[in-house]
């Protein structure tokens, strides 16, 4: 059986988070996602990942920008790196799996790695994304709150 959309449910969203523990966004390829050939086109899964990892996995651990939790009040977290490795094509109405954890903690910046599967558990691609904790007043990075720290503990995974 293909992953296409009609092997899960026709009418599922873009995309929805599955779990949190592990965090897990399940996200359907739509057709914006794709060059003539049907299949998607690579700056395109850049999208899904800054939705699952910067946006829905951020938003599950401290709240939605712009209404963080108290602790982390005047701290931000953009990307600084990114870096992605392709295992295998994804088609138009394929559905994927983007595992969302924590490879690295540092001092002031710290790794988040999404792992993309279709349906079936083939690997799809491979990212890890470095994320700065800057203080927005002077836009210099500032070590992260042990707050942050806390909540992203139980979401730190070694490589798979």
């Amino acid at each position: 059986m293909s992953n296409s959309a009609e092997s899960v449910g026709r009418a599922i969203p873009i995309e929805r988070v599955v779990s949190t523990q592990p965090y897990i966004v399940r996200r359907r390829v739509a057709f914006r996602d794709c060059d003539p050939a049907g299949i998607v086109y690579t700056p395109r899964f850049l999208d899904p990942i800054a939705t699952s990892a910067g946006e829905l996995f951020m938003a599950e651990l401290v709240g939605v920008f712009g209404q963080r939790d108290e602790p982390l009040k005047g701290v931000d977290f953009p990307a600084k790196a990114l870096s992605m490795v392709f295992h295998s094509p994804a088609r138009h109405g394929d559905i994927l799996d983007l595992h969302v954890g924590c490879a690295r903690i540092g001092n002031t910046s710290f790794d988040t790695r999404v792992d993309a599967f279709s349906t079936e558990g083939q690997a799809v691609f491979t990212c890890t994304m470095t994320v700065v904790c800057i203080d927005p007043g002077v836009y210099q990075s500032c070590p992260i709150p042990d707050y942050m720290r806390e909540k992203l503990a139980p979401h730190l995974r070694a490589e798979s």
